[in-house]
């Protein structure tokens, strides 16, 4: 009977040092060898961006990433972050990836994977073929993790361009660093950290408004409240708001070791909550919680916002899926819906930029 975890099968030396190899040097030159591609995910502690040739398969027009070797590096970098890159020469396709649960969906796939495929990674899959019955398939499926490619986007900013970016901007100080590797190796969704680019950014809109007070929306590990905090005047505070207990505890712990630990207060909670209990005003505002209640909470910022005082809303872009008229997963509507919700609103004006996901600058009108 399979394991209820798959087991990592080691690829042969000359699978490894030949076949890969040979299929990622084609598939960088633009020759796709029967559907591959160059899948580049970010190491789950490095940060780093890690390559490896795999098979796209598409199946009534959904596209899907099998991984016949089992808990690969790729499969563990991929489950953490949520998302990556899928290249063929020079195209580079940004993409969010969801796992496939046990259950009907995945063993179709594995059966179309396996119909495409067992040429080359029939070996891995124990004698279990694609005429195989639904039960031996279901038996076998629990060694080989599946992800759905979900809302392929368009990129926003060219990967190199990031990268370029990234090394050009000031680096977080030791205790940022640890708290971000510290977040890719054991939180869930690290593609959620801040990260050093935007971390620097939002710390110099604090020091450039001299802000004192500042609103966040959205704890999560406790980065971009650490790094705000570090641009605050003597006297300020962040109000750090957060509903998981997981990421409340994570971000406290650091926000304790930290020297700027007495200016950041963390409310745990639903932030409408929360916000129902502070009174402003507020000279900057960073909202970063789930997408849904994005409109709920600009409404409820707004009225606390200082005159002149700014509202950061991260994630605008979300991976370019807002403009691929073919998206229309539920964040994607929910992203729609508050964009155009904040250009039709006259009482602001705004500005959205292409940093990161994506982050819209509102101030009063």
């Amino acid at each position: 009977m399979a394991s209820e975890r798959p087991a990592f099968q080691e690829p042969g030396w000359f699978t490894r040092n030949v076949f890969n190899r040979v299929v990622a040097a084609l598939t960088r030159l633009g020759l796709s060898v029967a559907g591959s591609r160059v899948l580049r995910v970010r190491g789950r502690t490095s940060g780093a961006w890690r390559e490896t040739p795999v098979n796209l398969l598409t199946l009534e027009g959904t596209r899907y990433l099998v991984a016949p070797r089992g808990e690969t590096q790729w499969v563990r970098n991929l489950r953490a972050a949520g998302e990556g890159e899928l290249r063929v020469g020079r195209r580079r396709e940004p993409f969010r990836a969801v796992e496939l649960p046990e259950g009907p969906e995945k063993t179709r796939v594995l059966r179309a994977y396996l119909k495409r495929w067992a040429w080359e990674v029939g070996a891995f899959f124990e004698g279990v073929g694609a005429d195989a019955d639904d039960q031996a398939l279901a038996r076998e499926s629990a060694r080989h993790p599946v992800f759905r490619i979900d809302g392929a986007a368009c990129p926003i900013v060219d990967p190199r361009v990031e990268e370029y970016v990234e090394a050009h901007t000031t680096p977080p100080p030791p205790e940022l660093a640890r708290l971000a590797e510290e977040t890719r190796a054991t939180l869930s969704a690290p593609q959620m950290l801040t990260g050093t680019v935007e971390g620097r950014f939002l710390q110099a809109l604090v020091w450039g408004m001299g802000a004192r007070r500042v609103l966040e929306l959205g704890t999560y590990s406790g980065y971009s409240a650490l790094a705000m905090a570090a641009a605050l005047p003597e006297g300020g505070e962040v109000v750090t708001c957060e509903v998981s207990d997981e990421h409340a505890d994570f971000a406290q712990r650091h926000i304790d070791a930290s020297p700027h630990r007495d200016r950041i207060r963390l409310l745990r909670g639903p932030a409408l909550d929360s916000l129902d209990s502070l009174d402003g005003p507020f000279d900057l505002a960073f909202i970063d919680a789930d997408k849904r209640n994005y409109v709920n909470y600009y409404e409820a910022v707004l009225p606390k916002l200082a005159d002149r005082g700014l509202i950061a809303v991260d994630n605008t872009l979300w991976s370019g899926r807002v403009a691929d008229p073919q998206s229309d997963e539920e964040s994607t509507r929910a992203m729609r819906e508050f964009n155009d919700h904040v250009r039709a609103d006259d009482r602001v004006v705004s500005a959205m930029l292409t940093i990161r996901d994506g982050i819209t600058l509102i101030r009063r009108a």
